[in-house]
């Protein structure tokens, strides 16, 4: 297999100090092709010194100019501390995207204890009058609380993760007893009304069928208030599970977030607030369902550091109250069985990918990937190859087929096809299909297949330096070229 790959890809002997440029890596990874052009990142002075500018730079992926422009409206920020935090949370976002895990924590720990009294409302009395609670972002809480699992301190990282969990229940406790006693108000308020009503209209000496007539109509009126009720806490369910849903991104077993241009927009757009000052009931509505979502996001997150930790019980904990709330969503459902098939519970699983077929049907994408899962667990690789090959005909352009074909095709031995149909994944959309996940496989791939395997993943580091300049995790490559 070496020699038959070697000849399709010959590799001189490198020097460990060769230097590959990236006119080289250009020619040599798209071999006859014509490359698509990198893509034109925007700079700092290209965009306006707001929060506009900052998600504009995001859009257009120039993730190291979003670091770059937030410290500088932070900077710029110090007296308004509410804004100062807003920006630090996008430059922290903004390093994640590459991985500069030093100078994250280095911000962190300048911006120290988040609970401390400088970063509350009442620490400032003239600038917020009778304004109190929180000014962190939640965000900023979850950012904080997950970096402790990047320098190797993820119990901690959970016991965060469940403070803010717990946090979410409270509130969303308080903003249904503001609605509930706001709701007891008004009705008691319309009951003395009808009280005062039946009393003039005795003192009027009405007749009976005139009261009923009366009372009739105020039943009416109390159900349409109830009514109203109803429908502006039901408004906000689709408002905010489609604008303030953090984004959950299924690989084949973790709950995962991914940062991008909407979550920097989110931070600017009062989703991401953490104080409870409401009057009304639409206040307290909104409150909740962003209160829901939260939720939400910490469940997931938590079943992903379980199940990093290997904590079978609470990854099955959680997944089942994962469950209860998305019970019919083929996506979410997939992930839950697909968790429960890499800890060994076949039979949660099997239930999870029939519940799969029930909403979708037995031939749709879904549960012909849950299929070739099984498959892939119960060691029946040419069953698995069958169904990724039909999938990845179908759709060639699929990041979660193509990985997971590649990967069958090397339990087949041919590493060889394995390595051509991830290459051409990348050469037909670099900008797009060059991820972390993908190029990581190929430098694997690369290491089995060739003698002189260094070559080649400085070619594809080059590639990704010119497609990823600022959002690329380039240390993957290190592991390779040690």
């Amino acid at each position: 297999m070496n020699k038959r790959l070697t000849k399709r890809y010959p590799s001189p002997n490198i020097p460990e100090t060769i230097q590959v440029s990236p006119q080289i890596a250009i020619q040599e990874f798209f071999e006859n092709q014509t490359p698509i052009k990198p893509p034109k990142l925007l700079d700092i002075n290209d965009v306006s010194p707001d929060p506009e500018g900052i998600i504009e730079l995001a859009e257009n992926g120039s993730w190291e100019k979003v670091a770059k422009l937030s410290r500088i409206l932070s900077l710029k920020n110090k007296d308004s501390p509410v804004n100062f935090l807003k920006y630090k949370l996008c430059q922290l976002q903004a390093l994640k995207k590459s991985n500069n895990k030093q100078k994250i924590n280095a911000i962190l720990e300048k911006i120290g204890n988040l609970d401390r009294p400088k970063y509350r409302y009442e620490y400032y009395p003239k600038t917020y009058p009778n304004k109190k609670g929180s000014m962190v972002p939640f965000s900023l809480r979850v950012f904080s609380s997950e970096n402790y699992h990047s320098i190797g301190k993820t119990q901690e990282t959970i016991s965060q993760l469940y403070l803010l969990h717990s946090k979410c229940v409270r509130e969303i406790e308080l903003c249904r007893t503001f609605i509930k006693n706001f709701s007891k108000k008004n009705k008691k308020k319309e009951e003395q009304e009808e009280e005062e009503e039946e009393e003039d209209q005795e003192n009027e000496n009405e007749n009976e069928t005139q009261k009923q007539k009366e009372k009739e109509k105020q039943t009416e009126k109390e159900k349409e208030k109830m009514g109203e009720t109803l429908d502006i806490i039901n408004s906000y369910e689709k408002q905010f599970s489609e604008n303030y849903s953090p984004i959950v991104k299924s690989s084949q077993y973790h709950f995962q977030k991914k940062i991008n241009s909407k979550t920097i927009r989110l931070i600017f757009d009062g989703y991401d607030i953490d104080i409870f000052e409401f009057e009304t009931i639409e206040e307290a509505a909104k409150m909740e369902k962003i209160l829901k979502i939260r939720g939400q996001w910490m469940l997931f997150s938590l079943t992903n550091y379980h199940l990093i930790e290997g904590n079978v019980e609470l990854v099955s904990r959680h997944l089942t109250e994962i469950y209860e709330q998305f019970p019919k969503d083929p996506v979410i459902i997939s992930m839950i069985g697909r968790v429960h098939l890499r800890i060994g519970d076949l039979v949660t699983s099997n239930k999870m990918f029939r519940k799969v077929e029930e909403l979708t049907s037995k031939n749709s994408f879904y549960s012909k990937l849950n299929s070739a899962y099984s498959k892939i667990h119960e060691h029946e690789y040419k069953g698995a190859f069958s169904i990724f090959k039909e999938l990845y005909e179908k759709d060639p352009n699929d990041h979660l087929i193509i990985n997971n074909y590649s990967i069958i095709l090397l339990y087949q031995a041919n590493v060889e096809k394995a390595i051509q149909i991830l290459e051409d994944f990348i050469r037909r959309n670099p900008r797009k299909n060059l991820s972390n996940v993908i190029a990581r496989n190929l430098c694997i791939f690369y290491r089995l297949s060739f003698k002189n395997f260094q070559y080649k993943i400085l070619v594809l580091e080059n590639i990704s330096k010119i497609y990823h300049p600022s959002n690329f995790d380039y240390t993957i490559f290190n592991e390779f070229l040690k």
